[in-house]
């Protein structure tokens, strides 16, 4: 996937909470860092998911270990969309 399209997915997530909810323009950040966590962290759960039934490595014993995963990418592109904008 080519980087601008994920850029203007995040723009359309900001700009739908940002108008139709009014949210201000930090609420609108977190609600677009919270949207695109979680489709970002199902992706990879769902790769994962398909990883693991084919056996090909062990999976996680503890589901800790995913929630950690999904703060760690709400974190990381917490960072990235506020440079970004």
């Amino acid at each position: 996937m080519k980087k601008e399209y994920y850029y203007y997915f995040l723009f359309r997530i900001y700009r739908f909470y940002k108008d139709r909810y009014k949210e201000s323009e930090s609420q609108a950040l977190f609600s677009a860092t919270a949207v695109s966590t979680s489709v970002i962290s199902i992706n990879l759960f769902s790769l994962y998911g398909v990883i693991s039934y084919s056996e090909l490595f062990p999976t996680l014993k503890n589901k800790y270990y995913g929630i950690f995963i999904m703060i760690f990418i709400g974190i990381i592109y917490c960072l990235l969309i506020k440079r970004n904008f």
